[in-house]
C-alpha cells in the first residue's frame, strides 16, 4: 500500500505538468526586446494575473519585469520587454503558482519556459546585381 501511495505522490506533479502547455515566438531574444508567450492551462480554478508571471536568470535571481497579460477564449498572450543590461545566456519564465484542479485535488503549480538572450545582432542582406 505504501508503494501505490509514494508512487500516486511522485506522479501527481507531471499529471498537472501536462495540464499545462506553452509556446514561445522566438528561441534567442535580445536585450530590450519584446517576449512573446502564450499558454494554455486546463482546469484552471481561477485566471492567472501579471503577479504570477516571473523572470529568472541561471542563478535563479529573479529579474523585474513589467508583463501585460491578455486571454482569449482558451489561451492567455503574455508579453514584455527585456531589460536592457541582460548578459548574454539562458534564462526562463515561471509560470508561478497556478492554480489547478483535476479530480477533486486543488493543486498550486509552477511551469517554466527556458529561452536564450544574445546580443549578437546578425543581419543579412539580399544583393541583386
Amino acid at each position: 500500500m505504501r508503494r501505490y501511495l509514494l508512487l500516486f505522490i511522485l506522479l501527481l506533479p507531471s499529471v498537472f505538468a501536462q495540464e499545462i502547455n506553452s509556446k514561445l515566438y522566438q528561441e534567442t531574444y535580445q536585450p530590450g526586446e519584446t517576449l512573446q508567450l502564450e499558454f494554455a492551462a486546463k482546469n484552471l480554478v481561477s485566471d492567472p494575473s501579471t503577479a504570477n508571471i516571473k523572470l529568472f536568470d541561471l542563478s535563479n535571481n529573479e529579474i523585474k519585469v513589467a508583463p501585460f497579460l491578455l486571454k482569449t477564449d482558451q489561451n492567455y498572450f503574455v508579453y514584455f520587454d527585456l531589460p536592457d543590461n541582460l548578459v548574454d545566456g539562458s534564462y526562463k519564465i515561471v509560470l508561478n503558482k497556478l492554480k489547478l484542479s483535476s479530480e477533486n485535488v486543488l493543486k498550486e503549480v509552477n511551469h517554466e519556459i527556458n529561452f536564450n538572450l544574445t546580443s549578437k545582432v546578425c543581419i543579412s542582406f539580399l544583393v541583386k546585381g
